[in-house]
Formats: structure tokens, sequence, C-alpha cells
């Protein structure tokens, strides 16, 4: 049924520092992606270049660099942020807070490690615990547009949407093609009830990423809420087709 309810459900977009990136946001203390790529086969598991291995592959490819005793202090700490970021894509999220902080304290200044923490607390419901990790990550890179999408995430869970809005224009600002953004901009204006405003958002994100099911759903419930039924029913159509586990109920 496709009535408005303020309860519907509306998909946001994190942005995590990829495990390839991961390694450059150390600089200039870590070595490179390429230099660490080449030190084994463990590292090609736990940077997971080319997205072709397992949660499991990945998590015991950190672990074994984590275990080995053979690593430089910035090495450890990128093994600790990636299988993080893996405990976090499980939901494992108190695992993934361990191991971030922990790359933390080995690295400092590694902001791609706050930016990943606040991302898990955020998902844990923590949304000051979160804010306080994005503000570091953004303290110590001004310009580190994934730490701006992700408070926007934080302060829109907790219905701060003015900050939450502020957060994604100067994500926005940073790169006008972050879809992200977009998509979670939209959120903050369906949270204020700017119907209009987050369609358009919305059709933005679907612009540029026609392939995006969580887009297509939030604007079908968007639709939703200002009565256009058939709108709707045509966007949440196409989410399912893109992601056919949307009609699970």
């Amino acid at each position: 049924m496709l009535a408005p309810k303020p309860r519907a459900s509306f998909s946001v977009r994190i942005s995590l520092a990829s495990a390839v990136a991961a390694a450059a946001l150390l600089a200039p203390i870590a070595a490179t992606a390429q230099q660490v790529q080449r030190q084994g086969q463990d590292w090609d598991g736990c940077l997971n270049a080319e997205e072709k291995f397992s949660v499991d592959q990945r998590t015991n490819s950190c672990t074994a660099i984590i275990q080995s005793g053979k690593e430089t202090l910035a090495n450890l700490a990128l093994a600790y942020n990636n299988r993080g970021m893996t405990y976090n894509g499980t939901g494992e999220y108190d695992r993934a807070i361990a191991d971030l902080s922990e790359a933390i304290r080995l690295v400092p200044k590694y902001r791609a490690a706050y930016n990943n923490r606040g991302n898990a607390y955020s998902r844990k419901g923590e949304y000051d615990r979160a804010i306080a990790d994005f503000n570091e990550a953004i303290r110590l890179d001004p310009k580190f547009q994934a730490s701006y999408n992700n408070r926007g995430n934080a302060y829109n869970g907790k219905g701060e949407y003015d900050r939450a809005i502020a957060d994604f224009n100067e994500a926005i600002r940073l790169d006008p093609k972050f879809q992200a953004s977009y998509n979670n901009r939209g959120n903050a204006y369906n949270g204020k009830g700017e119907y209009d405003r987050a369609i358009a958002d919305y059709s933005e994100a679907i612009r540029l990423n026609p392939k995006d099911p969580a887009a297509y759903n939030n604007r079908g419930n968007a639709y939703s809420r200002k009565g256009e039924y058939d709108r709707a029913i045509a966007d949440l159509n196409e989410a399912i087709r893109l992601d056919p586990k949307r009609a699970n109920p």
C-alpha cells in the first residue's frame, strides 16, 4: 500500500575510505597502495583493489598481516582500517570500532579511520560519537568530502536537517558529481517535508547513476507522500527491478 506514512524507509549512502585509497590517506608516513600491494598475497586480499575477494578472504588476509609481526606501524594501521571496513560491511559494528580505534592509536592523524569509525557509530545510532569522528576527520583535512557526506547522514539521523543539508551542500560543492550526497540531501529535505526539493535531488542522483535502486526507492516514497501514486509506483517498481530484495517485506 502506498499511502503516505512518516515511517517510510529512505536509503542513505555512506562514503568509506576505500581499501586502496586508504593507503594514500596515510601519506606521507605510509607506503602507497602500489608499494603495499607488492608485499605479498595477503595484501592483495586485504586491499581488495579489484574487488574480487570474499568477505572471509578479506578478513583473513588483513588478520594474517596484523598477526605477522613484520609490518610498519603505518601498514599495520592500514590493515586494521581495512579489516574494520569489512566488519562495518557485515554489520559487526563493535568489531569494526575496535579495529578502527586501533588504527587511530597507531596513526593518530589517520583521517580515513576516523571517517570509517564514524560510519560504524552512525550505523549503531550513536550519532554524537559519529559526529565527533567526522569532525576530527574534517579537522585533519577540511576538503575531506566523504566526511561531510557522512556527517550529514549523522545529523539527518538526529533530525537536524538544516545542519545535514549544509554538510551535503559542502560535499556537493567539493564534487558536483558526488551522487551519494544528492540522494542523502534529498532525505534531509524529505525530513523537512520539502518533497519537491527532495524529488529534485533524487532525480539528480538518478541522472548521475541510473542504476541506483536507493534513489528510485527514495523518490518513490517522496512521490507517495505527495499523493502522486502512479509516479511512486513506477519508481518503486524500478527500485525492485534493480534490486529484487526490495520486494521482500
